[in-house]
């Protein structure tokens, strides 16, 4: 199912997402985990529903916003909740039992003790040491017994998208692996591990969520439930109609763990560029940008006990398209997501800054496969980076402002338009000046099987092509040339922008994103952008040629790496 096939990374195990969104109207085919509480070490969720017993306390953290028509705001249950993930946990006044993991409070709902029976407490060293220095610790929350009026943690939540069992989005599936894969080595399983280890039940559940989740949620005496946001119009038609299904007594709530700051906190409109976002984004970092209290061991014995999965069965229902090679390069899961994380501070951070652009310079963080699954949070990327800001503080600005500014300027844009991956999203002037040019020469024409075969005529855009192709990953730099590129060489600007989509949702490891129609929209359309200098074909949108490509870096060193392996042999 989809329209563009799948990209997996070697190795991986469990259910994995299809690159391309499935018609909207189908909703999604894919599992959905069921859960009290989880997550991985300071990593991405991968579940959705809680479905367990809950610990007391209290959770303002993420603001989130109700979508059901519970007469109280967010949290109204007699129940409390726990919502929680080995990078942090937050609890809701009587809310029933949560989920969440570095991705944020993913799922909500079981039963447990009434409130008033717990504190919060600051932990270790880290207090002692912010006290003296008068300063609120930045430390994480460790729950232990007292009363209700203990604080609460500042979010829950961080990264990526809604897991529940997925991928990117509500309802898609959060790993692959080949069918011959050893399942010891499955995120998923691993994360069922954990969850045992924490006490935790954790439910998969097969099918589309509108047809699955409701029914488990009576059944089960499901007392809330909480979801991950994802701006894109797919997954924010599953989540309606969940809604629409679910009862109308069981809260529905949605929290955006995508962002560090939740987009409909950062502007309540479409931002026009990062000049006019930046500011809201940076001011608000304080109360969202936070360290992950630990997840402790669910103190309460589950009242639905899990039944066994299997995996294969899980992965051998997908529709994609395997024809797309899994990438030899990229592992999946948290450790190691974690682990280039680690590898990027201690050996690219301090080039970042000066050799990001540079195609040829191994500067860049490669962690945007595990941003797009939620299995490292940007968030949990952000602080450990930040760590180093003395020793480079121009990389450590620069991280920031592609991690979090220009990530979540594509959230708001994605959310506040919903043209978002079309020539109408794109602001008037670009589109009047597109369409005064559809008609001028091109000076080729190419078609799409040519393109994605890296045909033409370009040994630059071909390089970059099979990069893509090959690795899954093509160089941020040279994705702004080669998007360009396809607007010159095809009939139409909505041709290009079409062909563009296709090639990145179908190759690209984090396809289907925000980030990928912006970028594709910035190159096409302008999006983001001022007008230029008017040319044939690209009217006023930014232009971009071989030679300023050869004055950036060494394009001749670029092209020998990627070579047709014909050529190359």
């Amino acid at each position: 199912m989809g329209r563009e096939p799948s990209r997996q990374p070697r190795g991986a195990a469990g259910p994995s997402a299809p690159r391309g969104h499935p018609p909207a109207p189908l909703g999604p085919r894919w599992a959905w985990g069921v859960v009290g509480a989880s997550g991985d070490p300071m990593g991405g969720t991968r579940l959705g529903l809680g479905a367990g017993t809950a610990a007391p306390g209290r959770c303002t953290a993420r603001r989130p916003r109700p979508l059901s028509s519970s007469p109280a705001p967010f949290f109204p249950w007699p129940r409390p909740l726990l919502y929680n993930a080995r990078r942090h946990v937050g609890e809701a006044p009587g809310v029933p039992g949560g989920a969440g993991a570095d991705g944020g409070c993913r799922g909500a709902a079981g039963r447990g003790k009434p409130p008033g029976v717990g504190r919060l407490r600051r932990g270790g060293r880290r207090k002692r040491k912010r006290r003296r220095r008068k300063k609120r610790p930045r430390g994480g929350w460790r729950q232990r017994c007292g009363r209700p009026g203990g604080r609460p943690p500042r979010r829950c939540g961080s990264s990526g998208t809604t897991r529940s069992g997925s991928g990117s989005s509500p309802g898609a599936p959060s790993c692959g692996r080949t069918p011959n894969a050893s399942s010891t080595g499955c995120p998923g399983t691993r994360g069922c591990k954990e969850c045992t280890e924490l006490n935790i039940p954790f439910h998969l559940l097969l099918g589309y969520a509108k047809d699955v989740l409701p029914p488990f949620a009576v059944q089960q005496g499901v007392g809330g439930l909480v979801t991950d946001f994802c701006p894109l119009r797919v997954p924010r038609q599953w989540v309606e109609d969940v809604r629409e299904r679910l009862p109308e007594d069981v809260p529905f709530v949605q929290v955006d763990a995508h962002n560090i700051v939740p987009c409909w906190v950062t502007s309540p409109k479409q931002e026009y560029s990062a000049r006019t976002i930046r500011g809201k984004i940076h001011s608000q970092l304080p109360e969202f940008l936070t360290e992950f209290p630990p997840v402790i061991r669910h103190p309460h014995p589950p009242s639905c006990p899990a039944e066994p999965i299997a995996w294969d069965a899980c992965y051998s229902s997908l529709q994609v398209d395997r024809s797309v090679a899994e990438v030899e390069w990229a592992t999946p899961g948290t450790s190691a997501g974690l682990a280039v994380l680690q590898s990027f501070i201690a050996e690219r951070l301090k080039s970042f800054s000066s050799q990001r652009n540079d195609p040829n310079k191994v500067a860049l963080s490669n962690l945007s496969p595990w941003f797009h699954f939620g299995q490292v949070s940007t968030q949990r990327a952000i602080l450990e980076v930040q760590k180093h800001r003395r020793a480079h503080k121009e990389s450590v600005d620069a991280f920031v402002e592609e991690a979090v500014v220009r990530r979540e300027l594509a959230d708001n844009f994605c959310y506040y338009n919903e043209n978002y991956d079309s020539l109408q999203g794109a602001y008037s002037w670009a589109q009047t000046t597109l369409r005064l040019h559809a008609k001028d020469k091109r000076p080729f024409l190419y078609e799409l099987q040519q393109l994605e075969q890296a045909t033409t005529h370009d040994p630059l855009w071909n390089a970059a092509q099979l990069q893509m192709v090959r690795e899954g990953k093509m160089h941020g730099f040279l994705r702004m040339y080669w998007a360009k590129k396809i607007l010159e060489w095809t009939r139409s600007p909505e041709e290009a922008l079409q062909f563009a989509i296709y090639l990145n949702d179908r190759y690209e490891l984090d396809g289907r994103d925000p980030n990928g129609y912006v970028g594709c929209l910035w190159s096409i359309c302008g999006i983001h952008d001022q007008g230029w200098k008017e040319r044939d074909v690209f009217g006023k949108i930014r232009y971009m040629n071989y030679s300023g490509c050869k004055r950036k870096f060494d394009v001749d060193q670029f092209e020998r790496r990627y070579a047709p392996r014909e050529l190359a042999q």
